[in-house]
């Protein structure tokens, strides 16, 4: 017994302590085997008779009132003595209660769902011993089964009725699965320790073959003299595991061998107590009930439990998807999980297609029935899992046992509304010039539209721009600056392929540029919008992706030059007849007008829509006879454009380069020459009236007046007129006297040999006259 190396146990350290502490208060020298994740704790005490102690309570782990045996009170000792030793023993009850504490801690499991479960667990009424009301299930993990066992008899003395029962009975457990063709067994790597007594001797163990399990069980008892009835041995009945016609995991109808584990002594009759556990290929051993002596396993009971197994798979459909449905191989996974953790990626089944008579690998798994079981579909590479909903999931699904059932997933495409602006490349060159800019609503998403979406597609124009007629399914607010297109009726079907162009819808929006908008490059923009907010509780019609919603284009305003060539006659026509021939030459031209009209009045005008950058002559020529030798020229011009052009100076042509925006208008001012009307007249009877009449007479050698009078009758004034009087133009009178003028334009200093050598006169207005008097002598 010493040499046998000591047994690691699942119990706490926690607990360890505990014992340790109670087993020092008992009696130090007094030792009970039991297991310890430390080893092995044993005492030599070996009572000479084996008598049923006190019945053991109950005990209760969450409870934090005090255990109610009091093991180092003397009162809960024996003082029989056995003939190897003088020392007392101490009660079974004392041991009872330690070998309950460690056999009351559950064992230790490992939660999963995927796989072959065991359930159904019962405790078989079948006994091989004796009923002690003290009892502890003894079993494997969750989801295990038995497939051998470990034994330990009690030391073989002289007669005794304990001599020679089980004082300990472990178990090799093993994991079950299968792939539908065959099934696996695991044997776990080292048996189920559980506590043992004290006084061990023989420990003989046995392991069903391969891939076998125990079916049933039982063993032999021994009864000595009538004294008791202890379980002597124990029996494991092996069977193989197969997959029915539906394959499903079953024990073999019939066993493979059967394994007895212990040794059945001389001293005492030994019978036979087996088989228990339901006869069904159904039904497993997976541990045992101990009911706890106190100085051995007074019996033991089969405890038995049942496959619990169910098929779990994910079939997937789709709804209003143009992109790849192909699946498995590259394209749709699935992932199906357990609300434990993910348990494995899987093919998803087409909708409606599940062979429930057979387990499909690279569709479904084996899973233990319940709740809480999940599958997510994957999409293959290039398809992002924001393209689409799920409109039908499988979230929580329940299965029962031996259920093959597909969880349905269908996967509907969500739409993917891309806005392009199209601006016209021509520039603008006049205000109300219309132009069209165009707006394109193209779906790149896997998803139709529907013609109830409430889709539509906004051009917002820049101050200054404004829509003209609108094609159908468009409006416009109060100011047509901001047009509202409607995406409805018309569904836009989905794209073939991820980055590729489904169905598209363009609205043609014809643009003006309004006075008094300057020259320059403006912004047009459009966006997705929805008349319906996407609230509207409907997933599948969502616009997935929203960085291609909106677009912008230019719009450029480059004024062309308009260029006018008019003519004023600001003191009005040389000649009443003149007219005259206005022309502008160059890019776009000629352009001519001739004027019309009488005295200051010239009607006409030349007009020419520029070129920017085109040079440009504006001349004027004289027409109906017109000399423009008659008249000063000057030309100036004037633009509308704020800080453009206006070239100004003399003379009858000039050249100019037109520049964006140029709106100028150019005259030819022509200043005639001088007219004036100037009258003289002449008399040597000024009392007569200025002019000499028929009848007047003189008498010689008398004196007189002779006057000279110049009248301007316009219409302009007169600077510089020469007035000569030559003496020889006086005939039959002697004037030697100093000439005398009178009026405003009287030459300064006047003698009668400057009139006589011609004198030039002061500036005479219009209307008015100089009178130059010379006093004479009839001749």
């Amino acid at each position: 017994m010493k040499k046998r190396c000591r047994k690691a146990l699942r119990t706490s350290t926690v607990l360890e302590a505990l014992l340790w502490i109670m087993a020092d208060r008992i009696y130090p020298a007094n030792r009970l085997l039991a297991r310890s994740s430390r080893g092995l704790l044993e005492g030599p005490a070996t009572p000479s008779a084996r008598a049923p102690g006190p019945s053991l309570p109950a005990i209760h782990a969450a409870s934090s009132s005090p255990l109610p045996i009091d093991c180092g009170d003397p009162s809960m000792f024996k003082t029989e003595r056995s003939p190897q030793t003088a020392l007392p023993i101490r009660s079974r009850s004392c041991a009872l209660l330690l070998v309950s504490l460690l056999s009351a801690l559950p064992a230790a499991s490992v939660f999963a769902q995927q796989g072959i479960g065991i359930g159904n667990v019962v405790t078989d009424a079948g006994l091989v011993g004796s009923p002690h009301p003290n009892t502890a299930n003894r079993d494997c993990a969750a989801n295990k089964v038995v497939v051998g066992g470990r034994h330990t008899d009690r030391a073989i003395g002289p007669a005794n009725s304990a001599d020679g029962m089980t004082v300990d009975y472990d178990l090799r457990c093993a994991s079950i699965a299968t792939d539908g063709v065959s099934v696996t067994v695991t044997n776990d790597a080292a048996f189920t320790d559980f506590p043992s007594y004290d006084q061990r001797n023989t420990e003989l163990e046995n392991t069903c073959a391969a891939n076998q399990v125990v079916g049933r069980g039982g063993g032999y008892d021994r009864n000595y003299l009538g004294a008791g009835v202890w379980p002597s041995s124990v029996r494991h009945i092996c069977y193989a595991l197969v997959l029915d016609a539906n394959d499903w995991v079953k024990r073999s109808a019939a066993s493979s061998s059967t394994q007895d584990i212990g040794i059945n002594e001389a001293y005492a009759v030994h019978t036979l107590r087996s088989p228990f556990c339901a006869d069904t290929i159904d039904t497993v051993k997976v541990g045992y009930l101990g009911r706890l002596g106190g100085e051995g396993i007074d019996g033991i009971q089969q405890r038995c439990g049942q496959f619990v197994q169910a098929r779990f798979s994910a079939a997937l459909n789709f709804t209003d998807f143009a992109w790849s449905t192909a699946l498995g191989a590259g394209g749709w996974t699935a992932q199906l999980t357990h609300a434990s953790g993910n348990m494995a990626v899987r093919d998803p089944r087409a909708a409606g297609v599940n062979n429930v008579t057979q387990f499909e690998s690279a569709n479904e798994l084996y899973v233990i029935p319940g709740s809480g079981y999940s599958a997510t579909p994957i999409a293959p590479a290039g398809i992002a899992a924001n393209t689409y909903v799920l409109t039908t999931s499988c979230t929580n699904a329940t299965r029962t046992d031996e259920q093959d059932l597909a969880c349905p997933l269908v996967v509907n495409g969500l739409p993917d509304i891309a806005v392009t602006l199209t601006t016209p490349a021509p520039v603008y060159g006049n205000y109300g010039q219309l132009q069209n800019i165009v707006l394109t609503a193209t779906n790149r998403g896997p998803g139709a539209t529907d013609g109830n979406d409430g889709f539509t597609v906004v051009a917002t124009l820049p101050a200054g721009w404004t829509a003209g007629a609108l094609p159908a399914n468009c409006t416009a607010n109060g100011a047509n600056t901001i047009v509202t297109c409607a995406l409805n009726p018309t569904p836009l079907a989905g794209s073939a392929s991820p980055g590729g162009s489904g169905g598209t819808v363009s609205f043609t929006i014809p643009v003006t540029v309004n006075s008094p908008t300057l020259s320059g490059t403006y912004t047009a923009n459009a966006a997705l919008g929805r008349s319906v907010p996407d609230g509207d509780g409907d997933t599948t019609n969502n616009d997935y992706n929203t960085a291609n919603d909106t677009a912008s284009g230019p719009l450029v305003f480059q004024k062309q030059p308009i260029l006018r060539l008019r003519k004023t006659l600001p003191l009005g026509r040389f000649v009443d007849a003149d007219q005259f021939a206005l022309s502008i030459a160059g890019t776009g031209g000629p352009a001519t007008a001739t004027t019309t009209g009488t005295g200051s009045i010239a009607t006409g005008e030349a007009v020419l829509n520029g070129a920017v950058a085109a040079s440009y002559s504006f001349t004027e020529a004289g027409a109906a006879g017109a000399n423009l030798a008659n008249y000063t020229t000057a030309y100036a011009c004037s633009n509308a454009l704020a800080g453009g052009q206006a070239p100004s100076g003399s003379g009858a042509s000039f050249n100019l380069t037109a520049a964006a925006g140029d709106d100028l208008t150019c005259t030819f001012s022509n200043t005639r020459a001088p007219l004036a009307n100037l009258v003289i007249s002449k008399t040597n009877t000024p009392g007569s009236g200025p002019d000499d009449q028929g009848t007047d007479t003189l008498t010689r050698g008398a004196t007189t007046t002779y006057s000279i009078i110049v009248t301007n009758n316009g219409p302009d004034a007169v600077t510089g007129a020469i007035l000569r009087d030559q003496a020889a133009g006086r005939s039959g009178l002697t004037c030697n006297g100093t000439p005398t003028c009178t009026g405003s334009a009287c030459p300064g200093g006047l003698t009668m040999a400057a009139l006589e050598a011609g004198v030039p006169l002061g500036t005479l207005a219009s209307g008015a006259s100089v009178t130059v008097t010379l006093p004479c002598t009839v001749d």
